[in-house]
C-alpha cells in the first residue's frame, strides 16, 4: 500500500551525547531506544529512509524532524541522498532548533 503523507519522528540523539545527558533517565522512559539514534544520530533514520520509497505514492511527501543541535544538516543530506527520495523542502525557525524536512520521489 502506498501513503501520500508520511510523518516520521525518529531517535535522533547520537548515543554518546543522550547517554552524557542521561536522557532515558530524565524521560522516564522504559529503555533508550526513544531517543538513541546511533552513532551520528543517523541509524533510525537511515533504516526507515532506506524502506521508505517503497510506501510513499508517486505524488506523495515524507516529513521528518530532527534538532540540529543533535545531527548535523549534512548528515541529514547524505542520508536522503543515499534514500532514492529527494528534498523538496527544508523548514526551520532561528529561535527553534528544529529543522522539518520534506522529501519526494525525484522527479524524473
Amino acid at each position: 500500500q502506498a501513503y501520500d503523507l508520511i510523518f516520521f519522528n525518529p531517535p535522533y540523539v547520537p548515543t554518546r551525547e543522550g547517554r552524557q545527558l542521561k536522557l532515558t533517565e530524565r524521560m522516564c522512559a522504559d529503555s533508550d531506544r526513544v531517543w538513541d539514534g546511533g552513532e551520528d544520530g543517523t541509524r533510525v533514520l537511515r533504516d526507515f529512509l532506506r524502506d521508505a520509497p517503497k510506501y510513499l505514492s508517486p505524488r506523495g511527501r515524507l516529513l521528518f524532524g530532527v534538532q540540529s543541535m543533535f545531527v548535523s544538516d549534512a548528515s541529514i543530506l547524505e542520508a536522503i541522498e543515499a534514500c532514492g527520495l529527494c528534498m523538496q523542502e527544508r523548514f526551520t525557525r532561528c529561535c527553534i532548533p528544529s529543522v522539518v524536512y520534506i522529501l519526494e520521489h525525484e522527479r524524473r
